[in-house]
């Protein structure tokens, strides 16, 4: 069994920070008394998240080798080609030929993915987007084109 569920901590307590998390919670099955084992983590910042798939939305809508593709296919697609936060693996794709190095993007997911990797994540696919994409361009600008910045709190 294995559930993120978002808790809100109070004095020696954890409670469902919302509705969701409480049906999420009901969902388990867990009985009262029960004893369970969590691994504690800090949020993941939901802004930043949809702040970078707004970023590979503009990249899929204005870069003529992204075209066609969704924001999450762009997002899996420069972490390949950039080779950000990436798991090598060897593979024999042909039988009979020699294994090669194949990458393997990371999941980006709440459950996978800690914040602060994740935001040295979303600089290095701007620098990426940059560098191979848009050279007159900084990732900075880039990381502008989508908006505002959310608050990195």
């Amino acid at each position: 069994m294995s559930e993120l569920v978002a808790m809100k901590v109070g004095k020696g307590t954890l409670t469902p920070l919302d509705a969701d998390a409480g049906q999420k919670l009901r969902a388990l099955g867990l009985g009262l008394g029960q004893t369970i084992h969590i691994v504690v983590r800090d949020k993941r910042s939901v802004a930043m998240h949809r702040y970078l798939h707004a970023i590979a939305k503009i990249c899929a809508d204005n870069i003529s080798d992204l075209e066609g593709m969704d924001a999450h296919d762009v997002i899996k697609r420069v972490q390949i080609e950039g080779d950000i936060c990436c798991k090598v693996i060897m593979a024999r794709l042909i039988p009979g030929m020699p294994e090669i190095p194949i990458r393997m993007p990371e999941s980006i997911s709440f459950k996978n993915m800690e914040e602060e990797k994740f935001r040295k994540l979303v600089g290095r696919f701007c620098d990426h987007i940059a560098q191979k994409y848009w050279p007159d361009l900084d990732a900075e600008t880039i990381e502008k084109m989508a908006g505002v910045m959310p608050d990195l709190k």
